[in-house]
């Protein structure tokens, strides 16, 4: 064979060659187009080998054994419609209790799934005691085994109430609730559940130290010292004096929501179903 007979290959065809062979590489290692689209779950689209875990939250407070919220800070949603006297006196008492917790409890607005949820109404009588009643609270836990306080809501009625110190006690008493305190006996306390007509009475300018003490050692996830077996409540809550209301066993907190459903970081449709 001669050299005339040799099939030269030119040197810019090996590099056309090596740059396809790049491309196609790299579509087949683009991920398919099958991602959910409108709602539809995730579970149609792995494959059965896979196994799938539910989504659940990092508790930022694991070393604390009574009931807490897992993340700081807690988002808040008033309704617009509230008396804007009462709206800046939540507001007042979200800035009290950062600052006499020393930042560590503290509260930012949101507008979808918020932590805590405040509604105002019309003013409420008690049956009992023909009192007026001036706000109330309810929070939800996810489950009987849990120590994860998930969601909270309060109810201010009438125009509320304001202690004659100027401090906003109601206001703060509820927050406190929704950190899963309950009643005190003691009518120079914060959590003492005063009454409209009681203002005269009211001489509270703080938070009592044995919740600071709790809180602070709460929410430092233990570094700070304190502790909630100090705290003296009309309701026997247990080890920890703190109550909720608690989902059914193996049921998650709605997000946004006081209901409960089956699986984690579900939300409540305008149906009321989970979803």
């Amino acid at each position: 064979m001669s050299r005339e007979d040799v099939i030269r290959i030119p040197k810019w065809s090996i590099w056309v060659f090596i740059l396809a062979a790049i491309i196609v590489l790299l579509t087949i290692s683009q991920p398919s187009n099958n991602s959910p689209q409108n709602g539809e779950s995730f579970h149609n689209t792995i494959p059965n080998y896979v196994e799938i875990k539910p989504l659940v939250n990092v508790d930022s407070f694991s070393n604390v054994t009574y009931p807490h919220w897992d993340h700081m800070p807690l988002t808040y949603w008033i309704d617009p419609t509230c008396d804007p006297r009462l709206i800046n006196l939540m507001k007042l008492a979200f800035e009290k209790i950062k600052n006499e917790t020393g930042g560590l409890v503290h509260y930012v607005p949101a507008n979808e799934t918020p932590d805590i949820q405040i509604y105002c109404a019309p003013a409420n009588y008690s049956s009992s005691s023909f009192s007026q009643v001036v706000e109330d609270t309810g929070c939800l836990m996810e489950s009987n085994h849990s120590d994860i306080i998930s969601h909270a809501e309060i109810t201010i009625y009438g125009q509320g109430f304001v202690c004659d110190t100027g401090y906003p006690s109601v206001e703060v008493h509820e927050l406190l609730h929704t950190l899963g305190f309950v009643h005190s006996p003691h009518e120079n306390s914060i959590m003492y559940p005063f009454t409209a007509d009681s203002s005269a009475q009211c001489k509270i300018t703080h938070i009592d130290s044995q919740y600071i003490s709790c809180l602070r050692n709460t929410y430092s996830n233990g570094k700070i010292p304190g502790n909630c077996y100090n705290i003296d409540t009309v309701v026997d809550a247990g080890y920890s004096n703190i109550s909720c209301v608690y989902c059914p066993n193996n049921w998650y907190a709605a997000k946004g929501s006081l209901d409960c459903c089956p699986e984690p970081n579900m939300v409540i449709d305008s149906g009321g179903y989970c979803e």
